[in-house]
């Protein structure tokens, strides 16, 4: 792409102003190519953050089911012991 537009023979019958407006293009060519890759870095961190936020969600509930069972299982046996004390 930047070897179509940025092609000095074709330029060059325009004097400075061709030099300078081929410049311009090569540094937006530049400036977008450069964009897009920081795009892409970007856009991989974004989802390892959120895989590892998954991750740690699912951990989380985990860990909240076992203590809510172990919660569940204490009133049981704690209903269980009253009923028969009395």
């Amino acid at each position: 792409m930047i070897e179509q537009v940025a092609s000095a023979e074709e330029w060059a019958q325009y004097g400075l102003a061709g030099l300078v407006i081929m410049a311009l293009f090569i540094q937006t060519a530049w400036f977008l190519m450069h964009i897009k890759s920081k795009d892409k870095s970007h856009q991989e961190f974004i989802s390892e953050i959120l895989t590892n936020d998954r991750e740690e969600r699912q951990e989380d509930r985990r860990e909240h089911r076992t203590t809510t069972n172990r919660l569940a299982s204490a009133l049981t046996d704690l209903t269980n012991q009253l009923r028969h004390q009395k």
